[in-house]
């Protein structure tokens, strides 16, 4: 049986049944990585304006419950994209800049999801999320300048409150966080990153 939820599931559920619930994110958003910067780029990649790009990212995705006898059926639905694009802005601010108005980017970094699973059972939920994340020349005519496919699969309680259980975050946050270190420990990356960096920003 295929493990990945069809996006078609996604956009049946919110035309088919405007009653579902919503896990609404929680007041203190968790953080299980503390800071994305990356050491090794330091002022080599402060200066660097990059976009982020996140339109390929399913916009929310279903939790599923899991029965004892192998049945499955749908209790919530909850935000992915703005999840995503929160924790790579993140990884911008913490090691490049973000474009301003009127500021043409150097680079794009792109985010697309290819897994997207919380299920739960027996008072359990785990969180399995995939996520292709591209830096890309913002002309979009040359291969990417990185590629590469990410997993990360994390568990714990439900939440009583009816907010999206902390798995689902420390997922997302542990794949931005690999994404980061890549980077910074790709030399041929920080030496394109010196190239294009606007001197006398730091951090």
């Amino acid at each position: 049986m295929n493990r990945l939820l069809p996006y078609s599931l996604i956009a049946l559920a919110f035309a088919g049944c405007a009653s579902m619930p919503e896990l609404d994110e929680p007041e203190c958003i968790p953080v299980a990585v503390a800071t994305y910067k990356a050491g090794e780029l330091g002022a080599k990649a402060s200066g660097v304006a990059v976009s982020l790009d996140v339109t390929d990212c399913v916009e929310a995705a279903l939790l599923v419950s899991k029965g004892a006898f192998g049945g499955t059926s749908v209790e919530a639905y909850y935000p992915v994209r703005r999840v995503i694009e929160r924790e790579f802005a993140r990884v911008i601010t913490d090691n490049f800049h973000h474009t301003e108005f009127g500021e043409e980017a150097a680079l794009s970094l792109s985010v697309t999801t290819m897994r997207v699973l919380l299920t739960q059972r027996k008072g359990k939920v785990n969180s399995d999320i995939s996520l292709t994340v591209r830096l890309l020349h913002p002309d979009g005519t040359r291969s990417p300048l990185f590629r590469k496919t990410y997993r990360a699969q994390s568990s714990g309680p439900m939440t009583e409150d009816g907010t999206v259980p902390q798995c689902f975050y420390e997922a997302v946050q542990r794949i931005a966080e690999d994404f980061s270190v890549d980077i910074s420990s790709n030399w041929s990356l920080v030496s394109y990153f010196d190239s294009k960096s606007k001197k006398g920003i730091t951090k």
